[in-house]
């Protein structure tokens, strides 16, 4: 009774100290006056009725407008590690701005799972990306997340071991990853995503992360190959066969008249005669139509360039190629932007005894990874 007591009276005494410095105008007021209320707020909330802890929550808020940030960060800073600090606060520190929530949000336990997708609904990338990087995320916070649509939210989630990724989340995010490459290589490096799954991106990532498929995947190099090449042509669609024919009877038709060159080849895609260009391509480099389209529209532009150098193409030939064929492949919905000066570096690098050599492997049998990996290439 005692000690209850001499609480009430504590709070009571800092109470009149608050209203005191409540009078005060200067920032410095301002400043120490947040700092006491958070302090009777934290240490003390037991012993403050509704109304005054509902008075308390008030007061801080309206004072967050006007108190440096560094003040709020540092409680913030401190209530991030405070298992017991009272839910109101950690709530109206949270959704605070991105540098005062930071903490709060990758650390606090206080937070709920409800309040989580409240603030990944309502708040900035920020606080996403924030909420994203906490140590233990439960399927139904990721999934809040993975409905933002944010690449660089949900690649920061992916990349997160503490993420609960369902099997519904990860097979919505492969299916993303055909047009989204971002997400390709810490979806490969998680260690729950299905074999299965890991076997369907074969199809269409680049020949580094083939590669990280075959070491770390139990998965059959032959059957990934077959499967590869029916991929490519359930992406590309069962061409008619009267406008297959007939695109290649044209491709032949000008070869036999000297008409089949570089500037028709560049002519036919601007056009947007992609069966047209294929043909042509594949008659050019002497590939057959499977793997011609395998190089033409893969992710990486490392095969292609071993194809263009063998035709004999500069390196503005190869770079439009490159650029046309990224706009032509499917649910290219998102621009991924071509780094010029390096393709330029690795078109150039390529030693065409290499290519020579592979492009003869190629022309024996349809798998090229093997092939593109004894010249050190990465995506």
């Amino acid at each position: 009774m005692i000690q209850q007591n001499q609480i009430q009276s504590d709070t009571s005494f800092m109470m009149q100290d608050l209203f005191s410095l409540a009078h005060e105008k200067t920032e410095a007021g301002r400043q120490r006056l947040y700092r006491h209320v958070w302090d009777l707020f934290e240490n003390r909330s037991g012993s403050l009725s509704e109304r005054e802890r509902a008075l308390m929550l008030d007061i801080l808020k309206a004072l967050s407008l006007e108190v440096e940030r560094s003040v709020r960060t540092a409680l913030a800073e401190k209530l991030a590690e405070n298992d017991n600090a009272p839910h109101e606060l950690v709530m109206m520190l949270a959704h605070d701005e991105s540098e005062v929530a930071f903490p709060i949000l990758m650390k606090s336990n206080v937070l709920r799972d409800k309040d989580l997708i409240e603030i990944i609904v309502h708040r900035a990338q920020e606080h996403q990306l924030a909420i994203a990087m906490r140590e233990r995320l439960s399927g139904e916070v990721c999934q809040a997340i993975v409905d933002t649509g944010n690449v660089t939210v949900i690649t920061r989630l992916i990349d997160n071991p503490g993420a609960e990724l369902t099997d519904a989340i990860l097979e919505h995010l492969v299916e993303q990853s055909k047009r989204i490459d971002a997400y390709q290589r810490p979806l490969l490096c998680r260690k729950d995503l299905p074999c299965e799954m890991a076997k369907r991106m074969y199809a269409w990532v680049g020949a580094a992360l083939r590669e990280h498929i075959l070491e770390n995947f139990d998965v059959d190099k032959d059957d990934l190959d077959d499967a590869l090449s029916d991929t490519m042509t359930d992406m590309f669609g069962s061409v008619e066969c009267n406008e297959d024919c007939a695109s290649e009877k044209l491709v032949k038709k000008l070869e036999r008249k000297g008409g089949l060159n570089t500037r028709f080849l560049l002519e036919t895609l601007r056009q947007g005669e992609i069966h047209l260009f294929e043909h042509a391509f594949s008659r050019l480099s002497g590939l057959r139509m499977v793997l011609t389209r395998r190089i033409l529209y893969e992710p990486g532009a490392e095969g292609l360039g071993i194809a263009c150098r063998i035709m004999g193409l500069e390196f503005p030939a190869f770079a439009k190629i490159v650029e046309l064929t990224r706009e032509a492949r499917p649910e290219a919905n998102e621009k991924h932007p071509i780094n010029y000066q390096e393709l330029r570096l690795y078109y150039e690098n390529i030693d065409m005894e290499d290519a020579k050599r592979i492009h003869r492997k190629w022309l024996r049998n349809q798998t090229y990874l093997s092939a593109i990996k004894q010249m050190g290439l990465e995506d």
